[in-house]
Order: structure tokens, then sequence, then C-alpha cells
């Protein structure tokens, strides 16, 4: 089987305390945390699979 990649980019817009940092979260780590915390520059990483291949997910925040 052939193999490729694919970059892609979200965008998580919104204003402070709307809860996309638990969004993010919530996909990639899947937990949840209930206590609000400022976050800046964090980056979230998670590598699963999909139709035999890897995928690796890295969002900035």
């Amino acid at each position: 089987l052939k193999r490729s990649s694919a970059r892609v980019r979200l965008v998580f817009l919104g204003a402070a305390g709307v809860g996309k940092t638990s969004l993010i979260r919530r996909f990639l780590l899947d937990t949840f945390e209930p206590q609000y915390r400022r976050t800046v520059d964090e980056l979230h990483r998670r590598e699963y699979a999909v139709g035999g291949a890897t995928a690796l997910n890295k969002v900035p925040h």
C-alpha cells in the first residue's frame, strides 16, 4: 500500500474563557479540567492510527 501524508491546520477562534483549550484537550488528551487556567503558547501533540497510517496532531494555541 502506498502511504501518504497530509498536513491540516485548524484554527480555534473565540473570546477568552469560552472553552477553546478545553475542546482541544478533550480531543487530543481525553481529559477535562473544570478549573479555568489561562493558556498562552501551549502545544498539544497526539498520534493516532487512521486507515492503517499514523497521523500526528500538533495543536498550538
